[in-house]
């Protein structure tokens, strides 16, 4: 499928606005839909990217007007973004094994085996929340044997 015309149709207005006749000069002598009909044809991978051609318009050589072929090339040089959606905090408490498997570590420590979750709960208390993630809390709290806030 190629690049819809009205897409290439603004690209060459972009192109003769920015170039003037360095641009239009490339093709005279040829008949333009024909042009514009190649152009379609060599940019018809971008017609799911319009962030691409996009791109290409942004950074345009100073020098000399792109032919079809380094326009592409412009193209492919768009930063690839995806399109991702940052992930909501963990509203629940982690699952009882991961407790259970710290318990276990920190009994198998001897001499102060708990200071961790002392040193973490006074982190808390000092900050009042902050700095100290919900695995964290949720920890030393297992590990001291004291209720999880509702």
């Amino acid at each position: 499928m190629s690049l819809p015309s009205p897409w290439v149709d603004r690209i060459f207005t972009k192109l003769a606005v920015t170039y003037g006749q360095r641009f239009l000069g490339l093709y005279a002598g040829l008949d333009l839909q024909a042009v514009k009909d190649d152009w379609a044809h060599e940019l018809r991978g971008y017609a799911q990217s319009p962030s691409a051609i996009k791109h290409a318009l942004t950074v345009l050589p100073i020098d000399k007007p792109p032919t079809v072929l380094e326009f592409k090339q412009l193209c492919r040089g768009a930063p690839q973004y995806a399109d991702t959606k940052q992930l909501e905090s963990p509203r629940t408490p982690p699952p009882a094994n991961m407790v259970e498997a710290v318990a276990e570590v920190v009994k198998a420590k001897p001499n102060d085996a708990k200071q961790w979750a002392y040193d973490l709960r006074d982190r808390e208390l000092r900050s009042k929340g902050e700095g100290v993630t919900l695995a964290q809390k949720t920890m030393w709290r297992a590990v001291l044997g004291v209720d999880q806030p509702s």
